[in-house]
């Protein structure tokens, strides 16, 4: 990843397919037009799941 952008500082992985299904789906809203403001609360939901605070 840093490859392609060195402003990336964290990256998170998943292998979970209902997280894999909503990601791949905020991404084709978002490549479609639709703002990523109205995607904030299912990522930070998703971010959550990947990443429990300990």
């Amino acid at each position: 990843m840093r490859d392609t952008d060195k402003g990336i500082k964290n990256v998170s992985v998943t292998s979970d397919p209902d997280l894999y299904t909503r990601i791949n789906n905020i991404a084709k809203g978002i490549a479609a037009g639709r703002p990523l403001s109205e995607f904030t609360k299912q990522i930070t939901e998703i971010l959550k799941r990947i990443t429990p605070s300990a």
